[in-house]
């Protein structure tokens, strides 16, 4: 028979209680986004859309928003299982609403970029202009 010693024991333990937690925690993560991802489908559905997103719950207290959505996902940052419902419904209703003014921003950001333009070319016209003028006095 083998004989351990008492920290050995421990940390077998403790090895074998981590793998517990993470387990525990995965099978938290699971129902919270089954949650989320079920309010989703409800409110994709009553408003007749047909949105893919993927919801991300990554609970963080470090982090200063409660949510965001990047790129096609939805990811929530909360970590109150009861807010998070909250959360997601102001992210989906703030995707939502860029989505309807982005052709908008779009075309405004077409016209800053034309205007810029054209106060750059006349300000080099001018730039030019005056150094002809001091190059010739």
């Amino acid at each position: 028979m083998v004989q351990t010693s008492q920290s050995q024991d421990k940390s077998v333990k403790e090895v074998g209680l981590s793998g517990f937690h993470e387990i525990r925690t995965d099978n938290r993560r699971q129902q919270v986004e089954r949650k989320l991802n079920a309010e989703f489908n409800r409110i994709n559905s009553i408003m007749g859309l047909d949105l893919n997103l993927k919801i991300i719950w990554t609970p963080r207290i470090d982090k200063d928003q409660l949510g965001e959505v990047c790129g096609s996902s939805i990811i929530i940052y909360e970590v109150d299982e009861e807010e998070t419902i909250k959360i997601l419904r102001h992210e989906l209703i703030d995707y939502i609403v860029c989505q309807a003014i982005k052709p908008y921003q779009d075309m405004t950001n077409i016209l800053i970029k034309k205007i810029n333009e054209d106060a750059y070319q006349k300000k080099e016209k001018m730039v030019n202009a005056i150094t002809q003028l001091l190059e010739k006095s």
